[in-house]
């Protein structure tokens, strides 16, 4: 130790028996170990997803949740929202028209610029960029765990 080089520590295993109910239960197991670790890992990019993504008015962010499932492999976590933008707002969209449902009939809104309301036919919507507020959350489950 004294000239720089770090002491090492090794062991080996002759024979490692797993005891069957408990190795099951902290592994696989709702309430094991690896259930609890999965579950505040997912609580925690549940949380960030819902920072990341807009706000405009709330239920997207709200709509951001997590499921777990045990299999006989493991367990499995999901981080999903069902709303119908949630695909849109995380892969983003292309330059595109806006017609109205009704054939003949106008879009109305309300003009930023104008300061007053807007009849048109149609309206050319410039696109959005992804905003890959679920994606980005992987790297949660990933820190720091070191390799074996």
């Amino acid at each position: 130790m004294s000239n720089g080089v770090p002491a090492v520590v090794s062991f080996k295993f002759r024979k490692v028996e797993f005891i069957e109910p408990q190795y099951t239960n902290m592994v696989k197991g709702p309430t094991g170990t690896v259930a609890r670790w999965l579950r505040g890992r997912a609580r925690s990019a549940v949380f960030q997803a819902r920072i990341q993504v807009g706000k405009d008015t709330g239920r997207l962010a709200k709509s951001i949740k997590f499921s777990m499932r045990a299999y006989r492999s493991g367990q499995e976590v999901s981080i999903f929202s069902n709303n119908k933008i949630a695909y849109i707002h995380h892969e983003g969209t292309r330059p595109h028209l806006i017609f109205p449902k009704k054939a003949g009939s106008n879009l109305v809104f309300f003009g930023s610029k104008t300061k007053s309301i807007v009849f048109t036919p149609m309206v050319r919507h410039p696109g959005t960029k992804p905003n890959r507020y679920l994606s980005d959350q992987l790297k949660i489950f990933t820190k720091d765990l070191k390799p074996l």
